[in-house]
């Protein structure tokens, strides 16, 4: 009887997508205040994280017991851009 041998190849992808939005800003002559097209829901500051950054923070920091600041510095610091302060409320499990 012809056996069958087996061997299994697993691969990992780490793939980082950041989406820049830009809007010309104009200054109001009525009021005098800077104002802009409106933003896509959910982008309200500078830098936003989607659910699948916070999630890997959160497996890092608590399920790998990585410290907060190796978390950020992987997250960020290995792919070219600097990860901001994540606050601990933005870590709370699903």
């Amino acid at each position: 009887m012809l056996q069958k041998c087996l061997t299994t190849t697993v691969f990992l992808r780490v793939e980082t997508e950041v989406v820049e939005y830009i809007t010309p800003e104009y200054v109001s002559k009525r009021t005098g205040k800077k104002v802009h097209a409106a933003f896509p829901e959910g982008a309200k500051d500078d830098v936003n994280y989607d659910g699948t950054v916070k999630a890997a923070a959160y497996l890092l920091n608590n399920q790998c017991c990585v410290s907060i600041n190796k978390t950020r510095e992987f997250l960020g610091g290995g792919f070219g851009w600097e990860a901001e302060t994540v606050q601990w409320d933005d870590l709370r499990p699903f």
